[in-house]
């Protein structure tokens, strides 16, 4: 029994709350079993999934540039603000959301490092690819911004400024060649 479990448990006991249905992690999580770890690597939920972390201040950016230009590549958007399940906790939901993606991508502006959510996020990225040989985590670097976190240090980043700049995220994205 997982831990999420138990606190399911828990709560419908001393609570009180609950819809009159079970519901397993499963059907509540999209699809991914927290009790069978290969779900989370399935093609279903991460051939062309995309986690993208950024700052409050680049959001009218992702929201008007990045995500349009990504979906037209047919690759799913996954944005906290949009698919985080209502009840849960939000570092728990950032977390699934990244451990779902199949590349995360990193929105780096200067203030990127001090926001405590980002850096969160970069962590968890991390921990899912800890030696960073695949690409999966692609730091973009916008608005002129030319320092990396120090987690990611030695981890070529793509500028927003390149002129090639989308077709190399299409590249890294959906493994087509600019």
């Amino acid at each position: 029994m997982t831990s999420l479990n138990v606190m399911q448990s828990w709560t419908v006991k001393n609570h009180g709350i609950s819809d009159g249905k079970e519901h397993s992690l499963k059907e509540r999580h999209r699809g991914l079993d927290y009790d069978d770890p290969s779900s989370m690597d399935s093609s279903e939920h991460q051939n062309n999934c995309v986690y993208i972390s950024y700052t409050e201040n680049k959001a009218d950016w992702v929201y008007d540039y990045l995500k349009p230009l990504i979906e037209s590549w047919g690759s799913q958007v996954i944005l906290h603000e949009e698919d985080m399940i209502p009840g849960y906790t939000v570092s728990g939901e950032r977390q699934r959301l990244i451990l779902q993606a199949r590349r995360v991508v990193l929105v780096v502006s200067s203030d990127y490092s001090s926001s405590p959510w980002c850096l969160y996020e970069l962590q968890h990225a991390i921990t899912k690819e800890p030696v960073m040989f695949k690409g999966r985590i692609i730091p973009v670097m916008v608005d002129g911004c030319i320092t990396l976190p120090i987690l990611l240090n030695g981890i070529v980043p793509l500028y927003d400024s390149d002129s090639k700049f989308e077709s190399k995220l299409k590249m890294n994205i959906c493994g087509t060649s600019f």
